[in-house]
């Protein structure tokens, strides 16, 4: 598993996800994901926000922990 796709991840997405989304999906872990997704931002391949935990509360209905999060998206 590689940057391609992480990026085909992100293409089926139409909403910005998280890395945690990304290793679930492709059965790899957070880790690997976490490299991949700095070389992707290095290169600006993909883009990423940031949001606080009110944000991401609304944002996944409660149902992960609210905390501050990167979500990533094309």
């Amino acid at each position: 598993m590689g940057q391609s796709e992480i990026i085909e991840v992100l293409k089926k997405h139409k909403n910005p996800i998280s890395r945690r989304e990304i290793a679930i999906e492709l059965n790899i872990s957070s880790c690997n994901v976490s490299h991949h997704i700095q070389k992707l931002l290095l290169h600006n391949e993909i883009k990423c926000i940031e949001i606080d935990r009110n944000q991401a509360r609304e944002y996944f209905k409660d149902k992960l922990p609210s905390r501050r999060m990167k979500l990533y998206y094309l």
